[in-house]
């Protein structure tokens, strides 16, 4: 989220680095003020109003709560935000993709003290033959009541990774 209240309108910018000040792997891309304050304090108010539930994983591989919700305005305008900062192009299996926009289909985690979700790797959305997806999006955003710092919690990325397809 954006820190300056007097902005109704982000600016998103390219940060090279993560929260600690590392470097970040060629593959991961972090964009600060995706959205200004007052925009993630109405998305947190009506994912609040609607309500997080709990999931099936054990709570030592993932103890967070969830919301899963279908927004294809949020989808629009998140992939307008993000789109300058994408490639415009990517060759993936052989096959030549362009960019065409975000999955609508938005899964929200709530973490409390303690919560956690392990190591994994992110599922590909398939629409079609000719539509998938290709990057994960994570925004962090932080609660109303919090006063707009997190303490502690980390996303970490695995350079050299690699998923096996079954």
């Amino acid at each position: 989220c954006a820190r300056s209240p007097m902005r109704s309108q982000p600016t998103p910018v390219l940060v090279p680095h993560d929260s600690r000040g590392r470097a970040l792997p060629a593959e991961c891309w972090r964009i600060d003020e995706l959205f200004s304050r007052a925009e993630c304090l109405r998305l947190l108010a009506k994912a609040e109003e609607y309500g997080f539930g709990r999931t099936n994983y054990p709570p030592a591989y993932r103890g967070n709560l969830r919301l899963i919700t279908v927004d294809p305005g949020l989808a629009r305008v998140v992939f307008e935000r993000l789109a300058p900062f994408a490639p415009a192009r990517l060759v993936h299996d052989g096959r030549e993709w362009v960019p065409v926009g975000c999955n609508e289909c938005w899964r929200l985690a709530k973490y409390r003290a303690g919560d956690r979700f392990e190591r994994h790797f992110d599922a590909a959305f398939v629409r079609g033959a000719d539509e998938r997806s290709m990057f994960t999006v994570n925004i962090y955003m932080n609660s109303a009541g919090d006063g707009g710092d997190f303490v502690g919690g980390a996303t970490r990325f695995y350079a050299g990774a690699t998923h096996r397809h079954e």
